[in-house]
């Protein structure tokens, strides 16, 4: 390697690098938080106060399905594990109470994700251009960028997925302690984020201790070992929480919809079922040739042609045992995953972020052995960082989806200033209302107390409410929540004591600030629509 070489190849990871910071934190604070990062936020303001997730404070409280069933009787919240609280809790400490602050934390996670990321594909595989592509697809991806700017848990799901590969494979080497260790804690902060993206691990984890016992000496003790000390710390929380009444209902029998869902969220969103496709088409096409020889009686190539000819995945960098058995972990994932995630209720994209790196390093792989044409393979990668237009050769027909340049429209996104509904909502409360005005509204709008402090009264939780002490505020409709409430109309005995204000506000969709695909609002809704507020009249 030239000293040319070596400058140019620095350089070019600095950029990408750079790059990744300026699209994961660039306008942060731009959109404001939805329901789900509003409970995270608002758990974490409640951890900088009282150490803990407790859901009121004295004025709000906090629950999506009532005092009771997500909370325990001392208030605190126990309906999942909450990680991600106390690592924006940590944030707050330290910026302040800010959708910046809120956010900050997971951004950051996201970008180690990536540069933990380099360091595991190098320290593997030892192949440059097979880091460089790995990193380009990963610090690209438009859906792994959104979801890394919330405040949630999914960017820390990244993070943990990669810390976890990187103890497996110390595993493989022998480094019992350290491998021990580095699977243990990547599993233990998955599971105290959510339970489902641990279980498609853990049972890969199993299988693995069965399968590599012979060609690994040592590892089958290690993984029990490690299984062990997971189980330990992870058993008080479930019995704390009764965990076990909350996942009642969690398995769900439309398998098939499922994993449709899914395959068709990673052909189009992560990396195209085409590329992994590369491989069969190549041996059936090699199988082919073998019988064109045969018919017209050539001779067979010689054995060494043979292995050049065959599956030299592991022709790379690190050519020992050890990187062919972290291959097929890899491989084992993907399906451990997509059955996991099949017959589980909740089907949403945030579930594939730990998946991302797993494909894309595979895809990589894939491109790196079986494409030998360099020109040719950087096209491939080129068009697969810029545009969508390869995943619909496996799924031509009957998907929502269309041909679309998913970065430049990231880029339009972050760097353009983003008005909805909902701030136009939280600044009409701020220039009218008062910090101790109730507001009666068909939904927890944590959102809204986030923002303004407001007293909510969700009336889907308090039926019996009071109507002899008058909210100052009524919504018709929820001004953040994601369900369609319907309108809440005054009855007659209360019109004459509220006037009717007719606020004008731009007519987004309610899931425009979620980091889903089809969900996500890239810019703004200039057409405006109306929003009904019922403000208390003063008794002179």
């Amino acid at each position: 390697m030239t000293l040319l070489d070596s400058w140019y190849k620095k350089v070019a990871a600095a950029g990408i690098m750079l790059f990744c910071a300026f699209l994961l934190s660039y306008n942060l604070d731009d959109r404001m938080l939805w329901g789900d990062e509003a409970e995270t936020a608002l758990l974490a303001i409640n951890i900088t106060k009282y150490g803990a997730p407790k859901v009121t404070d004295g004025k709000n409280y906090i629950t999506l399905f009532g005092k009771g069933v997500d909370t325990n009787k001392h208030d605190i919240w126990i309906w999942s594990p909450r990680i991600d609280s106390y690592i924006a809790a940590v944030s707050f400490s330290v910026l302040g109470k800010t959708t910046f602050a809120a956010r900050f934390p997971f951004a950051l996670l996201g970008f180690l994700s990536v540069f933990f990321l380099a360091f595991l594909t190098q320290k593997i595989y030892a192949d440059n251009e097979l880091t460089f592509i790995v990193v380009l697809l990963f610090a690209t991806n438009v859906w792994f960028l959104l979801h890394a700017r919330q405040c949630r848990y999914y960017s820390l799901t990244a993070f943990t997925q990669i810390w976890f590969m990187y103890g497996f494979y110390q595993l493989l080497r022998g480094q019992s302690v350290s491998g021990i260790i580095n699977t243990v804690l990547p599993l233990l902060l998955q599971f105290y984020s959510t339970y489902i993206i641990v279980a498609p691990n853990l049972l890969v984890f199993g299988v693995s201790a069965f399968l590599f016992r012979k060609r690994v000496p040592g590892i089958l003790k290690n993984i029990i070992t490690s299984c062990a000390v997971f189980v330990i710390l992870s058993v008080p929380w479930l019995i704390y929480s009764g965990a076990g009444q909350h996942l009642q209902g969690f398995v769900r029998k439309q398998f098939f919809d499922n994993l449709k869902f899914y395959l068709t969220e990673i052909n189009f969103h992560i990396s195209p079922i085409v590329i992994f496709a590369i491989p069969v088409f190549l041996y059936l096409l090699n199988l082919l040739k073998k019988l064109y020889d045969a018919i017209l009686g050539k001779r067979e190539k010689s054995k060494d042609q043979e292995k050049t000819a065959g599956d030299n995945s592991t022709n790379m960098g690190n050519n020992n045992e050890s990187v062919k058995n972290f291959n097929l972990f890899l491989w084992m994932l993907i399906p451990a995953s997509l059955f996991m995630l099949g017959i589980t209720v909740h089907v949403f994209f945030r579930y594939l972020i730990p998946l991302t790196p797993v494909l894309l390093i595979l895809s990589s792989i894939i491109l790196i052995t079986k494409v030998k044409a360099r020109l040719f393979r950087w096209m491939l990668v080129l068009i697969l960082c810029f545009s969508n237009i390869l995943s619909f050769v496996c799924m031509p027909f009957g998907t929502i989806h269309e041909f679309e340049v998913p970065i430049i429209k990231y880029v339009e996104d972050i760097t353009s200033k983003y008005e909805n509904g909902f701030k136009d909502i939280v600044a009409f409360f701020k220039a009218n209302a008062s910090p101790e005005d109730t507001v009666l509204t068909p939904d927890p709008e944590l959102p809204l107390i986030f923002y303004t402090n407001l007293k909510i009264i969700d009336l889907r939780l308090n039926h019996s409410f009071d109507f002899r002490k008058l909210p100052e505020w009524i919504l018709s409709e929820s001004a953040s929540g994601l369900r369609d409430t319907g309108e809440l109309k005054l009855s007659d005995q209360f019109k004459d004591q509220y006037e009717l204000i007719l606020l004008k506000i731009h007519g987004n969709s309610k899931h425009d600030n979620r980091p889903d695909p089809h969900l996500h609002a890239w810019f703004t809704n200039n057409k405006f629509r109306q929003f009904k507020i019922y403000k208390k009249k003063i008794v002179k």
